[in-house]
């Protein structure tokens, strides 16, 4: 009666339940927060709990390093193909990788060797020619100096400015000027941390219908000099 929407559920009944049930804490807080998202009678309310909602959901989402994360990122193609591989409703063999990222059967058998020799996808069975991902949430640590992951960069912002020739409602570029501190810049790079968590929490699915899967980038560098390198200079 619930789920078909002709009986609420109480505070009294959240209490019982999740005593019977014999949530943990946490649980117990998300069943609640559901409960008042999907009973919200405001779209404010629904954005506040909402948003309470996938910062548990962040809190509580597991992202494995890639330990052997050179040979990862030597190709975008990559990672790319891993988060397809975490889908479970696709065709997952070569034909269809092929298609979905516009590349060569040649080339992505190549980086599925890859990606089984780090042991991140497997095949869903002995004699099948369909593979699955092994990770489905995944980082790669930024070690600053690396070759590879600058090459990885440098290779993803050129597939971006290939992107500007897409129809303007499948792309998006954006760019503003911030003055800050050191401090202030690390605040920056933690709330971008943050920012990074909630929406993979956010918008993780295993499902690929009526979806493409999206690259966003995130660029910071300084484009003016500090005063006191300005005068060093000068002296």
């Amino acid at each position: 009666m619930v789920l078909l929407g002709k009986r609420k559920i109480t505070q009294n009944f959240i209490d019982i339940f999740v005593k019977i049930e014999n949530f943990e804490p946490e649980e117990a807080k998300y069943f609640d927060l559901l409960v008042k998202y999907s009973q919200a009678k405001t779209h404010h309310d629904r954005d506040v709990f909402g948003a309470s909602l996938i910062k548990l959901i962040k809190n509580n989402t597991n992202q494995e390093d890639i330990s052997d994360h050179v040979d990862f990122v030597s190709k975008p193609l990559h990672p790319r193909l891993l988060v397809l591989l975490s889908f479970e409703d696709i065709q997952r063999n070569v034909q269809t990788l092929a298609r979905l990222t516009d590349s060569a059967e040649i080339t992505i058998i190549e980086a599925l060797n890859v990606l089984k020799s780090l042991g991140l996808i497997e095949k869903t069975s002995e004699n099948s020619d369909q593979w699955r991902a092994t990770k489905t949430m995944f980082r790669v640590p930024d070690n600053i100096g690396s070759v590879t992951l600058a090459q990885f960069h440098e290779k993803s912002l050129q597939d971006a400015l290939k992107a500007f020739a897409l129809p303007r409602e499948e792309r998006h570029f954006k760019s503003f000027l911030l003055p800050m501190d050191s401090n202030e810049l690390a605040i920056f790079h933690k709330i971008l941390s943050d920012f990074s968590a909630e929406i993979i929490a956010r918008f993780h699915s295993d499902s690929y219908k009526d979806r493409r899967v999206y690259q966003v980038n995130f660029n910071i560098f300084p484009i003016s000099k500090s005063i006191q390198s300005s005068n060093q200079i000068n002296l």
